[in-house]
């Protein structure tokens, strides 16, 4: 493991996280820096939100929005509709959330330098767990209607019982009204394809 950068204090390195998993604060920290390289470029230069968990999960919980009073110099802030969001730049201000306990880091589709989305994502949330399969089968039939755009796309989970498809959009190109647009099209496509008709364009 790394050592810990001067700069950020770590405070009750103890201090329980997941009880259940005998997991504390420093197991925690040990796993930012390993997935730090990984997890930067996807927070970097957007306004950030996180969820803090001051007594552990599971535990009470809170939205962060708002950098607090105490947030240290080194910690990039911005300032969008009179809130001093958190920019997430570098392992110190990641480490220093850790220490926060912020364990869920939520991010808008567009960086501070520009007004368009850099992405597409698609949430599929079945009624429960147990019927995780029906997002499965959802996100393989998208895929085959995002084939026909040839459309590169990625999946990953979202929450306990759900999937997320992603479409990466080239930086500074298309506004969200443009999307919405595509959006409704695709819309269009993916019921005739429900359907089952001859009528989806070809590649």
């Amino acid at each position: 493991m790394n050592p810990i950068p001067e700069i950020v204090q770590i405070t009750h390195p103890d201090k329980p996280v997941w009880p259940a998993l005998n997991l504390v604060k420093d197991d925690y920290l040990h796993y930012l820096q390993q997935i730090a390289t990984y997890q930067l470029p996807f927070l970097k230069d957007r306004l950030l939100t996180s969820i803090r968990f001051p007594h552990g999960v599971p535990g009470e919980s809170f939205y962060q929005k708002n950098a607090p009073d105490y947030t240290p110099d080194f910690v990039l802030t911005k300032r969008d509709e009179d809130i001093d969001y958190i920019v997430c730049n570098n392992i110190e201000t990641l480490l220093w959330l850790g220490n926060q306990l912020a364990i869920e880091f939520h991010i808008p589709f567009q960086t501070i330098d520009t007004e368009f989305p850099t992405e597409i994502v698609f949430d599929l949330d079945p009624p429960s767990v147990n019927e995780f399969s029906l997002a499965i089968d959802a996100a393989l039939k998208m895929k085959k209607i995002f084939d026909q755009f040839q459309l590169q796309s990625f999946v990953k989970t979202s929450g306990g019982k759900g999937l997320q498809i992603y479409i990466p959009l080239p930086k500074n190109t298309f506004s969200y009204e443009y999307i919405l647009a595509f959006l409704q099209s695709l819309f269009v496509c993916i019921y005739v394809w429900k359907n089952q008709t001859s009528l989806l364009p070809s590649a």
